[in-house]
């Protein structure tokens, strides 16, 4: 698939996922550091409001997400942590799959069609970049993002 690249400064980003958090009486904690990567302005949104979006969506009402951007090298890493149900360590690569569910029962009450992630994992690969889950070290789960910067 070919991507129309454009340069985009995250920081600037992080206004349009607030919201998503005060629907559930939740916060968005932003960290972003300077930085820009080029890619798809839309695909890489989509990426960042289904992260986001599940992060409040399985954290707990009036929880903390928050979303970081900071340099590593020559990638920028972007990580939604949420304050949810930890992920199985055994269940954390099948998530990424289209249509898993870790629990289905959960899930069809809090909808969605379990292509979320796997999207964002597309996304990310067509960009040059990967995504993985670990469990963030206050509890719930760490999202990161890894995709090339542009020095």
């Amino acid at each position: 698939m070919a991507v129309l690249k454009t340069r985009i400064g995250l920081f600037h980003e992080k206004r349009d996922f607030a919201p998503l958090a005060s629907n559930k009486g939740s916060v968005l904690l932003v960290n972003a550091a300077p930085g820009t990567i080029t890619g798809s302005r839309e695909l890489l949104r989509r990426a960042l409001f289904n992260l986001v979006e599940n992060a409040v969506k399985y954290g707990p009402e009036d929880g903390q997400v928050r979303l970081c951007a900071e340099l590593d090298g020559t990638d920028m890493v972007i990580s939604v942590a949420d304050q949810g149900p930890c992920i199985p360590p055994e269940l954390r690569e099948r998530i990424f799959e289209p249509f898993f569910r870790v629990d289905t029962a959960r899930s069809r009450e809090l909808g969605g069609t379990g292509l979320g992630l796997a999207l964002v994992r597309a996304i990310a690969e067509v960009h040059g970049g990967s995504v993985w889950v670990e469990e963030h070290q206050a509890g719930g789960n760490r999202f990161v993002l890894r995709l090339p910067a542009v020095l």
